[in-house]
């Protein structure tokens, strides 16, 4: 676990007043240790290096950061769903894994006109 300062410092412009905004904002959630000290996990500070990205490199505007966000999050969280699903499916029989396999491909060739 990385605290505030470290973290901060990892980026060359990043002042510690903003990356407390983030925090304020909700838009990274380190661990509360106290009122005012967090406690960052790797995936903590990898939030903070997209947010850092999205707002340096590709000038993404403040208010349009929580639905690009939000969106990225839903990204993410389907991924995970998804991994899931082909997880359980690899446990099935060779038939039940054909069967899908069909199915899908119907369905997508249905889609593709």
């Amino acid at each position: 676990m990385m605290q505030l300062t470290a973290v901060a410092t990892m980026f060359p412009d990043l002042e510690l007043v903003e990356l407390i905004d983030w925090i304020e904002r909700r838009w990274v959630q380190p661990e509360a240790a106290s009122a005012d000290t967090w406690h960052f996990h790797d995936i903590d500070v990898a939030r903070v290096r997209l947010i850092y990205d999205l707002r340096r490199m590709f000038d993404t505007p403040e208010e349009t950061m929580p639905v690009v966000l939000s969106l990225l999050d839903q990204v993410y969280e389907l991924r995970c769903q998804l991994k899931c699903m082909t997880q359980a499916l690899a446990t099935q029989p060779a038939e039940v894994q054909s069967a899908v396999l069909a199915a899908m491909t119907a369905q997508l060739a249905g889609q593709v006109r």
